[in-house]
Formats: C-alpha cells, structure tokens, sequence
C-alpha cells in the first residue's frame, strides 16, 4: 500500500510539472516584438461586457506599434468634434491622449498612446458634447477597450520593404561571390525551441507507468 501510494504521488507531482510547460506562461501581450501590427477592437461599457453606442466613433482596426519594448495604439476618431476629451491610463492616474493628425473637413483625428497590458479591457475616459443636440448632449464616460491580440497583423512598413529588399541584394551578392570561389556551404542548423525538460519528464512518467504495471504483475 505503502509503495503504491508513492507511485501515485510521484506521477501527480510529474503530470504538475508536465502542464508548467505546456501551459502558455505569462501574458500573450508581453510576447509581442518590436514592429507595427494591425488589431482590432471593440468599445465596451465600463461595468459589463455589452458594447458601447461610442464603438461607432472610433475606427477599426487600430495600429499596434512595439519600439524597443515599449508600446503603443494609433487609431482614427470619426465625428472628431463630438469627442471633446479622450484620456488613457498612466499608472493610477489618466491623462490626454496624443494627437498625431487632424483632418477638420473630414471630421476626424489621429490619436496615439502608450500601453503596458493589453491581455484585458483596457480603460479609456472620454467626454461627448453634441451641441447640435436638443437638449445639448453632454455626459464623460469611462468605457473599456477590448483589443483581439491573439488574432493581430503585422504591417509590413515602407521602411521595413526597404530594408529587406537591401538585405535580400547584399545575401545575392554575397553569394555571386560565394559561387566564384567555390562551393557554398550551408550554415549548421542550430537547435530548436522545444522544451527538452518536457522530454525527459514524459520518459520519466513513461518509465514510472512501466514500473507500476510491473509491481502489478508481481502482486
């Protein structure tokens, strides 16, 4: 009894350890590397999961910008004139968002912020005036935006075509060279990213089933 029951944690605890590694770890937002990515989002209300009349206001999808670590969210505001004020999180605290470009005729503006977690509904303050209104429409909102990560874009940017057409001359190059002096060798392929303690846990696992169903036979 007294060995089964040591069997028996042994294999819980390995199958604990197992799912450490086949569980993704920390958030996916922190994983994003530097570049431009497209994204879409929704508005949603600041105390449930509906979404907000102000979802219309804002135009999808919105542009993910990574620099250096440091992130950042682009979008176009429609029916500029009505959003008076729009304000992101900065620590405890909000503060005005930044304004990239302003077309008056079109009604609309660019606005640009930074963002450190984007895995959950991020807060955003705003205030709606509609003048034109009757009675005048005058109210400030706290609503959350919810940006789909998972299912980002990358953009492939002016300059990044530059440097890759650059690039993609110098490796042809390079190789005409190559091939005047002889033989081209192939760089050695180096290892790859699978988790190799994940392995040798399920060879330890395999061997403790093995092991217990040979305990069984004996008894």
């Amino acid at each position: 009894m007294k060995r089964q029951f040591m069997f028996s944690t042994a294999i819980l605890t390995l199958i604990c350890m197992l799912s450490i590694f086949i569980m993704p770890q920390g958030k996916v937002f922190a994983e994003v590397a530097d570049g431009t990515y497209s994204v879409n989002y929704q508005i949603l209300q600041a105390e449930s999961d509906s979404v907000s009349m102000a979802n219309d206001y804002f135009e999808k999808p919105a542009t993910l910008i990574v620099e250096n670590g440091v992130k950042y969210i682009q979008y176009t505001v429609n029916h500029s004139d009505w959003i008076k004020e729009l304000q992101a999180p900065q620590g405890s605290s909000f503060v005005d968002v930044n304004v990239v470009s302003e077309n008056k005729s079109a009604d609309t503006r660019v606005v640009k912020f930074k963002v450190d977690d984007l895995s959950k509904p991020l807060p955003m303050k705003m205030h709606v005036l509609i003048e034109s209104m009757d009675p005048v429409y005058d109210h400030q909102y706290t609503v959350r935006y919810d940006f789909d990560i998972e299912n980002k874009k990358e953009i492939q940017t002016a300059a990044a075509t530059s440097n890759d057409k650059d690039s993609n001359d110098n490796k042809g190059a390079a190789g005409s060279t190559n091939d005047k002096g002889g033989k081209k060798e192939d760089n050695p392929k180096t290892g790859d990213n699978t988790p190799i303690m994940m392995f040798g846990i399920l060879l330890i696992v395999s061997a403790l089933v093995l092991l217990g169903k040979r305990k069984v036979i004996k008894f």
